[in-house]
This record gives structure tokens, sequence and C-alpha cells, in this order.
């Protein structure tokens, strides 16, 4: 959401950040409350450590978002997608590899 936040709507790096989280949160919030609603058995240990998760991660994303300029941010931002990507890349070769 951030990157396309940033160059599609010219939007500062801080504002994406924040808005990303908030619909991220109201999404998750959405989705676990609609899978309540259909009666779709939520694992509340698993969903009690994301909230836990988010919730942290979201406090220190609000505070780093403050105190570092848009273009650490988005190198920083860059790298974890980066990373992420190879990671789960990793994951699905592996998996993969097993099932020929």
């Amino acid at each position: 959401i951030v990157p396309a936040l940033v160059l599609f709507m010219k939007m500062p790096v801080h504002k994406a950040t924040a808005t990303s989280l908030l619909v991220i949160a109201v999404i998750s919030a959405s989705a676990t409350s609609y899978n309540i609603f259909l009666g779709i058995n939520v694992i509340s240990e698993v969903s009690i450590l994301v909230l836990v998760g988010g919730m942290i991660g979201m406090n220190a994303g609000t505070k780093l978002n403050k105190h570092l300029p848009s273009a650490v941010l988005q190198k920083s931002f860059s790298i974890f997608i980066a990373a992420l990507s190879l990671f789960v890349f990793y994951q699905n070769f592996q998996h993969l590899l097993r099932n020929l």
C-alpha cells in the first residue's frame, strides 16, 4: 500500500505509512469479525498474538515515523520488503522441491 500511495497519490511517506497501518487494522478487524459472525472457528491464541504484535508494531512504527527522514523510511521499507520476499520465495521453493 505504501509504495502505491507514494508513487500514484503523491502522498508523503509519513502519511502513507500511517494510512497503511490504519487500512491493515480495519481490514484485519473486519475479517476477524466476519469470520466470527459466520461461525468460523477463529483460533483465539493466534488472534491475540497477531493483535498484540500488530499493536506493538504500530506503536514502534509510529515513533520511528516521527523521527526518521522520508528517505530513510523508504530505503528501510524497501530492504524489509526485499528480505521478506526472499524469505517467502525460499520457503515456497523448499516446499516445491519436497513435493517433486
